[in-house]
């Protein structure tokens, strides 16, 4: 028989129950550079505030979504 962890099991969640809350932040300029550095993703919308705003018309920079994805993965380990 496996060792039962200590987080929820699939048959243990209900349709509605909320994950708990990650925090994470600051994210600011240079973090994003250094993740988007190491992604080897070196699109300016990921860390130049102003190319974002002004050539693609976006309201700032954004996240990359490896980044988001892992604080998605880590919320789910940590419930």
């Amino acid at each position: 028989m496996a060792a039962r962890t200590a987080g929820p099991c699939f048959e243990d969640v209900a349709l509605g129950d909320a994950p708990p809350v990650l925090r994470r932040g600051p994210l600011t300029l240079p973090i994003l550079m250094r993740w988007s550095a190491a992604m080897e993703n070196w699109h300016r919308i990921h860390y130049d505030r102003d190319f974002a705003m002004g050539h693609d018309k976006l309201p700032g920079v954004l996240v990359n979504g490896s980044l988001k994805q892992q604080f998605i993965v880590q919320m789910l380990r940590d419930w």
